[in-house]
């Protein structure tokens, strides 16, 4: 899935949006190394968006699902 963000998004608001909480911005930034030098986005980019790890959702609280 890839995902267009809005001009003026950051990292943990794209996280957000795609899966329901700013925990899993690492996971975005490594799968778009080539633009993690980027802190708000122009609106110009396209985003890929890798599922969450298994292991990732595990150490989620109950009370976030």
């Amino acid at each position: 899935m890839t995902y267009k963000p809005k001009q003026g998004e950051t990292w943990d608001e794209v996280s957000y949006k795609v899966y329901g909480t700013d925990e899993f911005t690492h996971i975005l930034l490594k799968a778009n190394l080539d633009k993690s030098d980027i802190l708000i986005f122009s609106g110009n980019e396209t985003l890929d968006i890798p599922d969450v790890p298994e292991e990732e959702l595990e150490i989620l609280p109950p009370w976030s699902e």
